[in-house]
Formats: structure tokens, sequence, C-alpha cells
């Protein structure tokens, strides 16, 4: 059940420079030398303008210094993630500063102790983290089939279609159109009306279906918090599609809770 939009002042998105950004709670995994496998409660708070700036300052720099020139791009890309997550990582609990305002303790001091604490896959799975997080906590909505009928209503309104469009990432409205294109075509031929010719259901499916949000496959090294079920995959980074799958079930999940 999507909750309701709750309106406040405008004046309130000033007190945003002192308020805990956004974040979501993950567990990570780690095997410990004696063999046993340890979970890490963390969580993945988003990066206001000011710390992404910062960020991508901070990794020219770092590839400045180690002298990487031309066309080379590999270390100031591997950077720019070190710089993110050891901004972004944060841990389970706030601390308060001295005018009385809260804010998530972050896990490590700098870039460079992160550097030093993480492996390179840690640090790829964490940026698979910081990617849910932010579909999780996106504005725009993201294309779901299996609400068809829902935008096919919605849009089929004069006043509102428009607006409701608007609202919908404009990377998922290819995926829209064919969605609505396949349900007319099904509607034809049930009423058996005439119609062009065109490719059959199956190449049209095949086509446009998206590998993307399959399932992860080995063993996770973190899962969500408060349902182990909804891990992250740690093989590949995750595109903005497997991130908004995955910020769905977590979405779907707290959807739940509040209903109980």
């Amino acid at each position: 059940m999507e909750k309701a939009t709750i309106v406040k002042d405008a004046a309130e998105l000033v007190q945003a420079a002192l308020s805990p950004a956004p974040s979501a709670a993950f567990s990570l995994f780690r095997v410990g030398e004696d063999g046993e496998r340890y979970e890490f409660p963390v969580r993945i708070q988003l990066l206001r303008a000011e710390d992404t700036q910062e960020a991508l300052q901070k990794a020219q720099e770092v590839a400045q210094k180690r002298k990487e020139a031309g066309d080379y791009k590999d270390i100031y890309t591997e950077e720019q993630a070190v710089q993110l997550i050891s901004r972004a990582l944060v841990r389970d609990e706030q601390g308060e500063r001295e005018d009385g305002s809260r804010y998530w303790r972050r896990v490590f001091v700098n870039a460079d102790h992160l550097r030093k604490a993480f492996t390179e896959v840690e640090i790829a799975y964490c940026l698979n983290l910081y990617e849910v997080t932010k579909a999780k906590y996106a504005i725009l909505r993201r294309f779901d089939p299996a609400e068809l009928d829902e935008y096919a209503k919605r849009l089929s309104d004069q006043m509102l279609g428009p607006y409701f469009l608007a609202q919908l990432d404009s990377t998922q409205w290819p995926q829209l159109l064919l969605s609505l294109a396949q349900r007319v075509r099904d509607l034809s031929e049930t009423l058996s009306l005439e119609q062009t010719d065109s490719p059959n259901s199956s190449e049209s499916e095949s086509e446009t279906s998206d590998s993307g949000t399959t399932g992860s496959t080995g063993s996770p090294n973190g899962s969500l918090r408060d349902d182990k079920s909804v891990t992250i995959p740690d093989g590949h980074l995750v595109d903005k599609d497997e991130a908004a799958a995955i910020a769905a079930k977590i979405r779907a999940k707290a959807s739940d809770d509040d209903d109980k």
C-alpha cells in the first residue's frame, strides 16, 4: 500500500542540512580467520550534493597525485567508488552534535581507512547497496508490468494523463509503450479484429524481456537487514532497473510491516 504524501512548509527544506540523510539498513557478512561467518549491521545513507562534489574532487586529486594522465581513467574511477562509499557507509547508530542535531556516524574515518580495510570486491558490493538505496528513495516511479491496467486507466484521463506520465521515469517509457501495444494486440486477436503483420509474441517478449532484474546467484556478501531473503548481487554492478527491482521488494516489505 502506497503511503499518502504529507504536505510540509517549504522552510523545513533548509533544516535538512542539519538532519540525517535518508538511509537504508543492511547487513554485511565476512568470514573471519577462524572460519566463522560474522554479520555487521550497517546503513547506507544518500549523499547530499556537497558530499558528492567533495568525493569527486578528492578522486581527481588522488588521480593527479598518482600521475594518471591521458585516456587512462582507472585510478580516477576506482577512487570515485572509494570516496563515495567512505561517506555513504555509516554505522547503525546516530551521533549528536553540540547543537543537539543528529547524524549517522561513519564506519571509516576517511577514504584511506576504507582503502586499507576493504577489498575491491567489498567496495564494489557497497556500490550496489548505494544504488539500491537510491532506487528505494527515488521520487520518480518505475514501471511495473503488473500495474499495466492501472497505467492504462490513468493515462487515458485527458486531464491527469500527462501529469501521471511525467511521474514515470522517462527511461521506462519504451517498456510501458511496448506493454500497452502488446495488450492492444492481444485484445484485437481476442476480438478477431484485423491487424497488420507484426512479430509473434514470443519474439517480442524475448526482445523486450529485461534480464537485469534476475536474482543473485552464489553466496551474497550482505542482505537487507530485516529480511535476509532480499539479497544484493555481489558478482556484478547492478544497473538502475535491477536496483529498482530490489528496492521494490524493500518497499513491499516495509508496507507489509506497516499493515500488520
